[in-house]
């Protein structure tokens, strides 16, 4: 019989918040970081839109940038894990990373991943900081690596696991590939999204572990599924759903309905069209799922696209809903769709058991 799955700390570092409590406080209350960047010019010369931690240089250099961020909400998460308790011997945190672009290289990420792994044994001895197994890269990557974590707990292979992601898109390289690819928003293009930085972690334990180590069970992972879309972004068809809507359909197939609706979903909506289009496309497959059909909230219009942070975020988001009381009910789903084909859904239930909406 399998396990179940808590989610026992959530941390961040992000434009508007150092801290998972803050940046869910802020994002709550319509705080946004987006603004006109001048040392931040697209091809044309013209400032783009973007949202930038007021606490990085502008001129601090992309891998430093995201390793600072990451180790902040590192910082955070491990503070919080060990309040009561030491951390066990052997415990590993996966890092999901973005896909290799120009200005973060792998071996650029090899780098910051190594400055990252410093700074957690220099917190633990025994502490281990790598990059999340493949396919957890990119938007869907941090979601991934959960499911990955989830997966190994449920079978009694591991007790703690720790993941995370931690992007920035702040530097020229990285800022012209965006627009070569038609990512960025600029006037004359439908859709596009207002580059971010952002890093945040998760922590998932088994029952056992979680009572050793004295922590909250803020949730519990009951469902968690990744699939690969075949259609390319730049297919005729664009992009029609089908594999985030399998994904959906596998997180929540353990599920019963109607009682076990989906109250709230979190995702990585960037301001791009065919981002937009797989998920309405998705959520039509999918609406007899939940009691909120269609709607999904997203870090972006707040934090700028947070690229491999974002689903730790969506966690986090969802996390203090939970616990602030403000969920419209005690189920979420957390969405992530990477731009080389990943799609993840996992579904998060309130361990709280208070009023909701």
């Amino acid at each position: 019989m399998s396990r179940a799955v808590h989610l026992v700390a959530v941390s961040a570092c992000t434009p508007v918040g150092l801290s998972a409590e803050t940046t869910a406080a802020a994002m709550r209350a319509g705080t946004t970081r987006l603004a006109l960047q001048p040392q931040l010019r697209d091809l044309q010369g013209e400032p783009i839109w973007a949202a930038r931690s007021s606490r990085l240089s502008t001129s601090m250099p992309l891998p430093k940038r995201i390793a600072v961020l990451a180790t902040t909400a590192l910082a955070e998460l491990l503070d919080k894990l060990s309040v009561e308790s030491p951390l066990p011997d052997g415990c590993v945190v996966q890092l999901a990373l973005a896909e290799p672009r120009p200005g973060l290289e792998l071996a650029q990420q090899t780098t910051l991943l190594g400055e990252i792994a410093k700074y957690g044994s220099a917190r633990a001895s025994a502490l281990q900081v790598v990059a999340a197994s493949a396919p957890a890269t990119g938007h869907a990557g941090a979601l991934a690596a959960m499911a990955q974590g989830a997966d190994r707990i449920r079978k009694g292979e591991a007790e703690l696991c720790i993941v995370g992601g931690a992007d920035s898109y702040l530097e020229r390289p990285s800022i012209d590939w965006l627009e070569a690819e038609q990512h960025l928003s600029r006037p004359g293009r439908q859709g596009g999204m207002m580059p971010g930085e952002a890093a945040s972690f998760v922590a998932l334990a088994s029952e056992p572990m979680r009572r050793a180590l004295q922590l909250p069970a803020l949730a519990q992972v009951r469902g968690v599924a990744t699939t690969h879309e075949s259609r390319s972004w730049s297919s005729a068809e664009g992009l029609l759903g089908e594999s985030l809507s399998e994904a959906i359909h596998s997180a929540t197939a353990d599920l019963h309905w109607p009682e076990d609706a989906i109250h709230a979903t979190y995702g990585d909506l960037n301001g791009e069209q065919l981002r937009r289009d797989d998920w309405v496309f998705a959520s039509l497959r999918t609406a007899p799922l939940f009691a909120h059909a269609g709607d999904l909230i997203s870090p972006s219009p707040f934090c700028g696209d947070s690229g491999a942070a974002s689903g730790a975020l969506a966690c986090t988001m969802a996390v203090a809903s939970f616990r602030r009381r403000y969920a419209l009910g005690p189920r979420a789903l957390l969405l992530g769709a990477s731009w080389t084909g990943l799609r993840v859904a996992c579904v998060l239930e309130d361990s709280g058991g208070g009023c909701h909406g």
